[in-house]
């Protein structure tokens, strides 16, 4: 299968369906610890409508997420943007990696924790949300430096035309 040069227009809606679903989660993620410690505390709590859209955010990206990685192996991606500094490709390589295993891991943890009760999952949960946010900021800023500082026009590839 040839690469395509640029995501198609499904891929990119899931790309920012997901980011948007992210963003949720983020200002979500309070509502739910709160709710997570009373449960721990006294053994029983009432999840606040906040608490629940945050794990039917977490089961949306889980399911987009899969939906994404088979759109993938299907249609294909774009090949990589090779800058000429390998350091800097090998961590752009390592951070879309992390990207997609963390959106996977995140709310399956987070599952776990609530469906399961498993208490190391909501810590693994915990710990996995605040590297999947570095993550997500070192992507935006990555994403920011090719089309502010090195115009190499790079984010063409991930808008809607």
């Amino acid at each position: 299968m040839a690469q395509p040069e640029k995501y198609s227009k499904f891929q990119i809606g899931l790309h920012w369906g997901i980011a948007a679903l992210m963003v949720v989660s983020y200002f979500s993620a309070d509502a739910m610890g709160d709710v997570w410690r009373s449960l721990m505390r006294t053994g029983s709590a009432e999840p606040t409508t906040v608490a629940r859209v945050h794990v039917l955010v977490g089961i949306a990206i889980l399911a987009l997420v899969v939906l994404r990685l088979i759109v993938r192996l299907v249609k294909g991606a774009p090949p990589e943007i090779e800058t000429g500094r390998p350091l800097q490709d090998k961590a752009a390589k390592l951070i879309h990696v992390g990207l997609y295993l963390g959106m996977l891991a995140i709310p399956s943890a987070g599952l776990a924790a609530w469906f399961g009760g498993v208490k190391a999952a909501a810590e693994a949960h915990e710990v996995l949300f605040n590297i999947g946010m570095f993550m997500v900021i070192l992507h935006v800023a990555a994403a920011l430096l090719h089309q502010f500082v090195l115009k190499d026009n790079m984010m063409a590839r991930m808008r809607m035309k």
